[in-house]
């Protein structure tokens, strides 16, 4: 039992993050960012790397914004069919 329940577990997981990679790939690249810039705090060294930080979160900034959800994707895929009032395209 204990080992369907896993295997349920890790494929919704896939599922999910294969419909959702934009949030995801969000969530962990800050947490990753997060964790460095506490990092460099303890260690004394984030005024001397500030600048190379800022250019990487822009960077990745930049790169979210690019990221298509599935929703656009499907659009490009399959285009929303023409108007419902003038469905042959004639007068």
């Amino acid at each position: 039992m204990a080992t369907a329940i896993a295997i349920a577990v890790a494929v919704t997981v896939a599922v999910d993050s294969i419909f959702q990679p934009r949030e995801y790939w969000q969530l962990y690249s800050q947490a990753t960012d997060v964790l460095a810039v506490a990092q460099l705090k303890l260690t004394g060294d984030y005024d001397k790397y500030k600048e190379l930080i800022d250019a990487i979160q822009a960077t990745e900034k930049m790169k979210l914004d690019r990221l298509k959800d599935l929703k656009e994707v499907l659009d490009k895929i399959n285009p929303p069919s023409p108007s419902k009032e003038n469905p042959t395209g004639g007068s």
